[in-house]
């Protein structure tokens, strides 16, 4: 049965991607449960991944991988990561990255 909670929760995918697109050095970085992944937006909407246990083989095309699903589960991931750029003003990864993309968001949207 579909709830509100997944509905509400379809809108951190937006800032998930919204985060990733916005500029080319935004990559995110987690464990997949076998190893560590980092991934990364291009300007073409496409998801690129680096798996960082082998850093000599190209990014890879992690696109088709990037379910909502899977990126739901990247989120709960991020939730109990610490924060990377800003490591004494966040809790988690999550909420670094949420503040980070609605603080730019605001500043680019015309009134």
């Amino acid at each position: 049965m579909r709830t509100k909670d997944e509905l509400f929760m379809l809108g951190e995918i937006s800032t998930l991607l919204q985060y990733l697109f916005m500029n080319e050095s935004h990559t995110i970085t987690f464990n997949n449960g076998l190893t560590n992944l980092k991934i990364r937006m291009d300007e073409n909407f496409n998801i690129l991944c680096q798996n960082l246990s082998f850093p000599d083989i190209p990014e890879s095309d992690f696109t088709e991988q990037m379910t909502p699903l899977y990126m739901l589960g990247v989120i709960q991931i991020l939730h109990n990561t610490p924060p990377v750029e800003f490591k004494d003003s966040f809790k988690n990864r999550w909420e670094e990255i949420k503040k980070i993309t609605l603080a730019n968001l605001a500043l680019n949207r015309n009134k």
